[in-house]
C-alpha cells in the first residue's frame, strides 16, 4: 500500500498537525508502513494508537517518535509532533484503522484465505501456509487483530492467510466485508453462526469443517467443500494413528505423516488439505509439505530437557485447547505429571473454575501434582480439590515471579510439566537452568 501524509489524512479524516519544521516532502511525504503495535514502529512508519496503548503507556508518542515514526494517529487531546513529523487527531482510532485496512485490502492483488472459528484458527492458518508454501507468521502477526493483519498485506505476495476472531453474524459480516476472501475456512464455528449465513463474495469458495460441515444439502454454498472425520465429508481421513510426536492418516489413498503431538490436530490438517485442493495443490504435494510443518510456539509446545518433558500451553485458553493439552500430558510416559496453572484475577475465579473443567486435570491428564500461581491460586486449588485432587498434592505460589525457583527445586528426571495459562516470564525462568539442553520435541502441536 502506497500512502502519503495527504492521502492518509483523507482516508482517516480528523485533524492533521504538521510540526513547526514539517517533513521534507510536506503533504506528499511517503509513508513506509502503517502499524498498530508500538514494537513494530520503524523509520518512516505511522502508528495508529489504540485506546489501550494510550492508557498503558503515557509516553507512547515519545516512544513512537524515538523509534523513527513519521507520524501518529490518535484520539483524545491533541499532541505536538516532533520536528519533521506529524500527527492526526481522530474521534475513533478503531474506525480509522478499519478505513486504512479497507484501503490496503482494495490495493492487494493476491488471493485471500480467511480462517474463522472458536478454536484452532492459528494452527489451521499455519498448516495452510505450509501447504501453500507461504512464509510462517511472526509472534506479533499471529496475535494481531484482522485489520492489523490486512495492513501487512504486500503486493509481492501471491496469496495471504488471515485469521478473524468474529463470533456472531454481525462480526462475521464485517470481517468478510474487510477481507473479501477468495476462500473462507470455518473450523469449529461458534454455535451462533451458520456457514450459509456468512456473506461471502460471489466467486469465493466456502470450506467448512466440524459443526458446520453437516449442512442440509439444499442450503450448501455452490462452491462448498466440507472436511472432518465423518465419511460424508468431501475431505476426510481414515487409518488415523496418533503416537508421541507423530500423527498419521490417509486421505483418498494418500498417506500423510505429520511431526506433531496430538489427535486434536487432525481437523486442522484436514482443513489445510481442503484449502490445498481448492488452490490446485495435488494430494501428494500436500502430504509432502505437511510432513515438514512447524507449528507456533506456546500452543501445546512439547520440549525435552535433562530427562524431563515440558508442555507449554499458554495461548489456548478455551476448554477444547485445555482438554487437548491434558491429552498430551497423559500421552507422555512420566514418573510424575505436574500441572502449573495461573490466575491473576481472583474475582474471576468462579468463571475460571468452570472454564478449566478441573476434574479433567485428574481424569484426563492424570495429574499427580497441581501448582497454582497468581492472586487466584487459592480458588484454583479449591476447584481442583472439589474435583478430586488431594489437597496434599496441591501447591500454592501467590507470587508468580518467585514461583519459578520453587518449581525448579523439586523437578526430577522423568517428570512431565504442563504450563497452562502461565506468564511467559515464569516459563522462561523454569527452563533457564536447562537452556543448554532444551530441545523441541519431534514437533509442536496446538489447539488455538
Amino acid at each position: 500500500m502506497e500512502l502519503t501524509i495527504q492521502t492518509l489524512a483523507e482516508i482517516v479524516g480528523g485533524r492533521l498537525r504538521m510540526a513547526a519544521m514539517p517533513p521534507l516532502g510536506g503533504w506528499w511525504e511517503p509513508i513506509a508502513h502503517v502499524v498498530t503495535d508500538l514494537r513494530e514502529v520503524g523509520p518512516g512508519d505511522v502508528l495508529i494508537a489504540s485506546d489501550d496503548l494510550l492508557a498503558q503507556r503515557p509516553c507512547w508518542n515519545a516512544e513512537a517518535f524515538d523509534r523513527g515514526a513519521l507520524g501518529v494517529i490518535h484520539a483524545g487531546p491533541g499532541l505536538e509532533p516532533w520536528a519533521g513529523r506529524f500527527s492526526i487527531q481522530v474521534q475513533d482510532t478503531a474506525w480509522a484503522l478499519w478505513q486504512v485496512a479497507r484501503t490496503a485490502r482494495s490495493e492487494f492483488n493476491g488471493q485471500i484465505i480467511t480462517v474463522a472459528g472458536s478454536v484452532g484458527k492459528t494452527i489451521t492458518c499455519s498448516m495452510i501456509r505450509t501447504v501453500l508454501g507461504l512464509a510462517s507468521g511472526t509472534d506479533l502477526e499471529l496475535s494481531a487483530a484482522l485489520p492489523s493483519q490486512v495492513l501487512r498485506l504486500a503486493n509481492s505476495e501471491r496469496c495471504a492467510v488471515l485469521e478473524t476472531d468474529a463470533e456472531d453474524d454481525g462480526e462475521f459480516d464485517a470481517a468478510m466485508h474487510l477481507s473479501m476472501p477468495h476462500v473462507f475456512v470455518g473450523i469449529h464455528l461458534p454455535d451462533s453462526v451458520h456457514a450459509t449465513s456468512i456473506m461471502l463474495p460471489d466467486d469465493s469458495q466456502l470450506i467448512v469443517g466440524p459443526t458446520a460441515g453437516a449442512l442440509p444439502t439444499e442450503k450448501r454454498h455452490t462452491a462448498q467443500i466440507t472436511f472432518g472425520r465423518h465419511s460424508s465429508c468431501d475431505v476426510t481421513a481414515t487409518h488415523v494413528l496418533c503416537r508421541p510426536g507423530e500423527l498419521s492418516f490417509v486421505v483418498d489413498g494418500q498417506l500423510a505423516n505429520l511431526p506433531v503431538w496430538g489427535r486434536h490436530l487432525l481437523d486442522n490438517a484436514l482443513a489445510a488439505w481442503a484449502v490445498g485442493r481448492a488452490m490446485g495443490v495435488c494430494d501428494a504435494d500436500i502430504a509432502t509439505r505437511l510432513a515438514r510443518v512447524h507449528l507456533p510456539a506456546a500452543r501445546c509446545e512439547v520440549m525435552h530437557a535433562s530427562g524431563m518433558t515440558f508442555i507449554n500451553d499458554n495461548v489456548g485458553m478455551s476448554p477444547q485447547a485445555r482438554f487437548a493439552a491434558l491429552e498430551l500430558l497423559d500421552m507422555v510416559d512420566a514418573a510424575r505429571r505436574i500441572v502449573v496453572c495461573q490466575s491473576d484475577h481472583s474475582d474471576d475465579a468462579g468463571h475460571d473454575l468452570n472454564f478449566n473443567r478441573w476434574n479433567e486435570f485428574v481424569e484426563v491428564g492424570g495429574a499427580d501434582l497441581l501448582i497454582a500461581l497468581g492472586h487466584g491460586a487459592d480458588d484454583i486449588i479449591a476447584g481442583a480439590t472439589r474435583a478430586g485432587m488431594p489437597a496434599s498434592h496441591c501447591m500454592r505460589c501467590a507470587d508468580s515471579h518467585g514461583a519459578a525457583k520453587e518449581i525448579s527445586t523439586f523437578l526430577q528426571k522423568d517428570d512431565v510439566l504442563l504450563f497452562s495459562g502461565v506468564d511467559l516470564e515464569v516459563v522462561q525462568r523454569v527452563l533457564a537452568p536447562f537452556q543448554n539442553t532444551v530441545s523441541d520435541a519431534t514437533a509442536r502441536s496446538a489447539a488455538a
